[in-house]
């Protein structure tokens, strides 16, 4: 029972970081911008490039070196949110995986259920927090 358990979850997992890698790979003809994401996270460069020779702007063409160091540091920051999403569905997923196997054991399923219901507290957190990184990054910037 454990084994088939273990080989449904490690196909989960397989499955969904394939899915995401193949769903969200945009086509090298596009914007200079979306030619350097990985899954959903930007390029710290991301909105900084030039028409199409595909160059980085000067500070000067942003509006300023304030404008430039935010928006680097809006991408940057919005990519740590982001991470903090998927570790939190890993830990769902790692929850899951406890409850699962508990085998009856009742601290073993309340740790299972402590788990999971954290990570999903974190992955809305984590969500609320991209969200408000966007909101801002369009409002100042």
């Amino acid at each position: 029972m454990i084994k088939r358990a273990i080989i449904a979850i490690t196909l989960v997992v397989m499955g969904s970081f394939g899915m995401a890698f193949v769903s969200t790979q945009p086509a090298l003809a596009g914007a200079c911008d979306e030619r350097g994401r990985i899954m959903t996270l930007k390029p710290w460069y991301y909105n900084l490039m030039s028409g199409d020779s595909c160059e980085l702007q000067s500070p000067s063409a942003v509006g300023g070196f304030g404008p430039y160091i935010w928006r680097i540091a809006l991408n940057l920051i919005e990519d740590l949110f982001q991470i903090t999403g998927y570790i939190a569905a890993g830990y769902i997923i790692y929850g899951g995986f406890l409850f699962i196997t508990s085998s009856g054991s009742p601290d073993r399923a309340a740790r299972g259920r402590k788990t999971v219901f954290n990570a999903i507290i974190g992955l809305v957190i984590a969500v609320a927090s991209v969200g408000i990184v966007n909101w801002v990054s369009g409002a100042l910037l």
